[in-house]
Parts: C-alpha cells; structure tokens; sequence
C-alpha cells in the first residue's frame, strides 16, 4: 500500500487528474488508491472522483473494490456460474478503411453507448470494451437471480436499438454497421487477473472462451446463445431450430441457437 501511495503523489500535489491515474495504474488501483487519498486530505471531492473512476469500471466493481479496502487489490479470484455476453460491431474494419477517423470514432462511441446500457439496465458488468467489441459478465461481481435471461434481455434490447441506431447513422454518415452477439452460460473464474502494479477485474475460464467464439460465429444482426443458456430460459423466449457449429479449440460440435424474440 505505501508504493500505491507513493505512486498517487502527484494526484495528492494537483498535478494529476484522477483520469491519468487510471490510465497510469489500471482502473482497480486508481480506484483505491483515488479514495485513499482524498480521505487523508479530507476531501468533499471523494464523490466526485468515485464517479469518474465509475466511468473507466463497472460500478458494482467499484463498489466491491472500495467496501474490500485493500483486500480487493488481492489477485485471485472466485468460481462461479456466469453467463458471458460478448458483442462486436460487424463491418466496422471496412468502415475503418473508408471513413475519416473521426467519423469511425463518432459511429464506434454510438454502438458503444448502446450495449453499456443495455447491459446496465439488466444489470450486468461491463467488463471491457475490446476494440470495437465488448465484454459483459452477468453472476458478477454480486449474485443475481436468473442472470442467463437478464443476458438474454440485454442481447435482444441491443438488437432492438441497433435498429434505430442503423438508421440514424445511414441518414446522418451514409454508412451501416450491425451487431453480432454471443452468450454462454457456465463455469469461470471473476476477480483480479494481471500483475501485482496492474490488473483487471474481469472473469477467465472455458465459459468466456465459448461466449467470445459463439460472438464470432454470429451473422450480422444474429444472436447465438448456447445450449446450456437456451435450457435456462426456453420457456421465455422464441429461437430457431438448433444447430451445431464446430469451434476452434473444441473436439466436439457444440449445440447452438439463434435468439429470435423474448417473450
């Protein structure tokens, strides 16, 4: 703890925004090392900077992060039954060739703003943006009942703004860029994974594997969920017949489903 002090002195001193700190340590121990700073300066900003950390993690993690105090800067991790929502803007290296860099940054913050929020609304974890993908964890880093169908729910809202979105970008840039998304449901690891001077808090294991190449296997506008998802919470929604796909790294076919409507 006194070389994460020690490291903040400039953000002690003014000299550094609590954002450079983020991008300086990796978001876990801004976030600590933010709040243990203002309480020794006895700070009203403490608020303030809790919500800009917030803007660069998860809030539940945040919240985990502070209530654990130094305990949650601990690598390691915690087994447990998630479902893992990956999503990824299909088109978008092609739009990246043709369109100014600008406009590739304008219609990226779009699509991005829609997943977080879906994914908010059904309470899920942000977990990272990658690129021009995204990463949710549901189950983590707090329990929550039936999180395969908040997955679900998150998925089918994003398909659902996308189609509003996909016209406003037309009308306003002249170009069109769709979701392809990806959910499993199984075993993994969430908690702190990386080094002791940077890490991430984000979940690791088989089940996030399957979840990122069912995501690359989708269509343009597809959502593929997987078989275990599907037993989860088939009375609730509408999918087509079932399929197999073979995925890299997997001797057996796996079964799959496209997501056609929640009921």
């Amino acid at each position: 703890m006194r070389e994460l002090i020690l490291s903040g002195l400039p953000f002690l001193q003014g000299k550094m925004p609590a954002g450079e700190v983020v991008l300086l340590l990796g978001a876990q121990a801004a976030c600590l090392l933010c709040i243990v700073l203002l309480r020794l300066r006895g700070e009203r900003r403490l608020r303030k900077v809790e919500h800009i950390i917030g803007r660069y993690m998860a809030p539940q993690v945040v919240h985990q992060i502070l209530n654990s105090g130094e305990a949650g800067l601990r690598l390691g991790g915690t087994r447990r039954i998630l479902t893992i929502l990956f999503v990824d803007i299909r088109g978008f290296s092609m739009l990246s060739e043709t369109a100014e860099p600008e406009e590739v940054v304008a219609i990226l913050n779009e699509y991005l703003n829609l997943t977080a929020g879906c994914i908010l609304r059904y309470e899920g974890t942000l977990d990272k943006f990658i690129g021009d993908a995204a990463m949710a964890v549901f189950n983590a880093p707090f329990f929550q009942e039936d999180h395969p169908m908040k997955a679900v729910q998150a998925a089918w809202a994003m398909k659902e703004g996308a189609a509003g979105l996909e016209r406003r970008l037309m009308d306003r840039y002249g170009r069109q860029v769709q979701f392809g998304i990806g959910i499993h449901t199984g075993p993994a690891v969430f908690g702190n994974i990386g080094s002791l001077t940077r890490m991430d808090y984000t979940a690791v294991g088989d089940a996030v594997n399957t979840a990122a190449r069912l995501e690359s296997l989708a269509k343009p506008g597809q959502i593929l969920i997987s078989e275990t998802t599907y037993e989860a919470v088939k009375d609730r929604i509408r999918v087509s017949s079932p399929g197999k796909l073979q995925m890299k790294g997997k001797e057996q076919e796996i079964v799959v489903y496209e997501l056609e409507g929640v009921v």
